[in-house]
């Protein structure tokens, strides 16, 4: 093979190479949880965030007199542990998943951090 042709197989192939990869932020990357539609880590990072910090004011209390409801602390129990509700759980999961496998990228690992 010639070496022009060789060059250009080799310049065929980062083009392709590019096209494949994830896009430049990391953010805007799809995913698909369990429950059904399609997220970029962004968005599903903030709805996951949103839900976190609505069930963390549900049960914050600032003063120890009052003793937050148990309603609402089984209800995060719930939503974070029990297997009847896996459409919260399965955001979460998708989420990390999504942050391993950026992770595992030579790319992103710094920002990402190291799999455990």
């Amino acid at each position: 093979m010639p070496k022009s042709e060789s060059t250009k197989s080799a310049q065929m192939r980062e083009v392709i190479d590019r096209l494949t990869e994830d896009p430049k932020d990391p953010f805007e990357t799809d995913i698909w949880p369990p429950s059904g539609g399609t997220y970029d880590i962004k968005s599903l990072q903030s709805m996951v965030a949103r839900q976190l910090m609505d069930l963390a004011k549900t049960i914050a209390t600032a003063d120890i007199d009052e003793p937050a409801d148990p309603f609402y602390v089984r209800r995060v129990y719930k939503m974070l542990y029990s297997k009847d509700n896996p459409v919260f759980q399965g955001k979460l999961e998708t989420l990390v998943t999504a942050y391993d496998k950026l992770a595992r990228q030579n790319r992103h690992k710094k920002q990402f951090g190291d799999i455990t």
